[in-house]
């Protein structure tokens, strides 16, 4: 059986953001090198490595002549003759463009290759591949701008480039200590507004509060020239604007919002900006994001709730939404009687739940745990000290419909305290399929470990916590013996290292 070059495509989208893997593949054969070519230069300093460093190499062939004038007089560009007839035009792959990133990679660019660096030299190569990128590269999707206190230029974008790009994500993320360095940026968007309506995410975080009042307009413009946006994050970002234009605009194909820093008034309501919601994060929130009335976000699947004010979090919960799938909260101070209040107030108004995911630095649970009936999987994470007590109220109290138990991110690797949640755990009532613990494989667990193992019918998958210093003979003949148990059973075993 031959695989059609469709398929071929198909795999190699999966690999990529694994530009190792990709480079290895190059040189199979050249049917390989057309379909990895492309994805590879598509975001080539996704991760700077000697491999994206090299890239700023065969960037400088594609400069015209203007362009190499601007560097000729300050660095030698001889030695980029020797790649002058290159197979494809690699530059044109380009997909998404990031100021910061390809600054950095300048840098490390005259670190490895130049007798000498310095700002100027760095600041004159960053003008040239700027030039050179949106003179050519028509295919740039992704748009991420960086605003902070370096005196690197920002490119100059040609209008033509807006006109023939096809945009689908922006970025800018603010984090100068003055506004003057912002305002090149509000060019930029102003541009994208008008030329670019397609853009599906936006994401707009403003750190040290250097968005001015006169620059907040085109923001708001670009959200709301947008006629597929899908997905809006919203980064401290100054309310006064904001939240008249909530009122005012209806963005139906929004899918998902990100809310970080954002304060609402009473008169506010999510509803009128994007009714058809389905993934909503809110994080350091102050007030209601549903207004006086109640939840009408008929269609959301995701909630996050992150650091916000505890009463905040109780009119959140007290929304009744049946579509609800997953729910994320992380807050490091609730007493024991908000946890069970929570607790309840979601069982009670979010009861078809799949997913529950707990980031906290104590832990409590009740039998309100086993009232989700649809529960599916269930993330414990954080930093709590995790003793046999906890172990033994999870087990007694989780629902019967739980497969996927992951309690990977504890601080606690009591190998003594798995053998009590070994022991107490009904595997005949839960029906577990997959189980992340955070715990050594010592000799003293591994008859229940086993007894476990060979018992649990449905189980799949497990996955376990190893420290670095995990190397005696003694664990190695324990690791093998657990191996080999799973290997019998079919089931997939993984044994991540922790370093202490």
């Amino acid at each position: 059986m031959k695989l059609t070059n469709d398929c071929f495509l198909e795999i190699i989208k999966n690999f990529k953001y694994d530009h190792h893997t990709l480079y290895n593949c190059l040189l199979v054969n050249r049917l390989f090198c057309r379909f990895i070519v492309p994805p590879l230069w598509a975001n080539p300093f996704y991760n700077i490595s000697k491999y994206s460093i090299n890239v700023i190499s065969i960037f400088l062939i594609y400069l015209d002549e203007n362009e190499k004038h601007q560097l000729t007089s300050q660095i030698d560009l001889s030695y980029t003759s020797i790649f002058q007839k290159t197979i494809f035009e690699y530059a044109d792959f380009l997909e998404t463009y990031s100021n910061f990133k390809l600054r950095n990679v300048i840098s490390s660019w005259y670190q490895c290759t130049q007798d000498i660096s310095k700002p100027s030299l760095e600041i004159a190569t960053l003008i040239a591949i700027q030039s050179m990128l949106f003179r050519r590269c028509k295919r740039i999707t992704k748009f991420y701008i960086l605003v902070d206190n370096d005196i690197s230029p920002f490119p100059s974008i040609p209008i033509s480039w807006y006109y023939f790009s096809e945009l689908r994500e922006c970025k800018f993320k603010f984090m100068a200590s003055n506004s003057r360095h912002c305002t090149k940026v509000y060019t930029y968007i102003n541009s994208i507004s008008v030329f670019n309506k397609r853009i599906q995410t936006i994401r707009i975080m403003d750190y040290n509060k250097v968005i001015q009042p006169y620059c907040r307009e085109p923001l708001l413009n670009l959200i709301s020239a947008q006629t597929k946006l899908k997905e809006l994050e919203l980064t401290y970002y100054f309310t006064s604007n904001f939240i008249p234009f909530l009122q005012q605009k209806k963005v139906q194909t929004l899918k998902k919002l990100i809310l970080k820093g954002i304060k609402f008034d009473n008169e506010n309501n999510l509803k009128n900006f994007a009714s058809n919601l389905e993934n909503l994060s809110i994080k350091n929130f102050f007030g209601n994001p549903f207004g006086e009335g109640k939840n009408n976000l008929h269609k959301l699947q995701r909630l996050e709730l992150e650091d916000n004010e505890i009463e905040l979090n109780r009119i959140v919960l007290n929304a009744k939404c049946e579509s609800l799938k997953f729910f994320r909260i992380k807050e490091r101070e609730l007493s024991n009687e908000v946890k069970e209040e929570f607790n309840l107030l979601l069982s009670l108004n979010f009861p078809n739940i799949t997913t529950l995911c707990y980031v906290t630095d104590n832990l409590i649970f009740s039998s309100t745990l086993k009232i989700f009936k649809k529960l599916y999987e269930l993330q414990i994470k954080g930093f709590a000290y995790y003793n046999h007590y906890y172990l033994r109220t999870i087990v007694k109290y989780l629902s019967n419909s739980l497969k996927i138990l992951d309690l990977l991110n504890f601080d606690d690797y009591s190998y003594e305290n798995l053998n009590f949640f070994l022991q107490d755990f009904d595997i005949v009532r839960v029906k577990l399929e997959v189980l992340i613990l955070p715990f050594n494989i010592e000799l003293d667990l591994l008859p229940n470990l086993k007894k476990f193992i060979e018992k649990a019918k449905y189980l799949r998958h497990i996955e376990i916590i190893q420290s670095e210093n995990y190397n005696t003979e003694k664990q190695k003949d324990s690791k093998r013996e657990i191996i080999e148990l799973c290997h019998v059973r079919s089931i997939k075993f993984i044994l991540n290292v922790h370093f202490i």
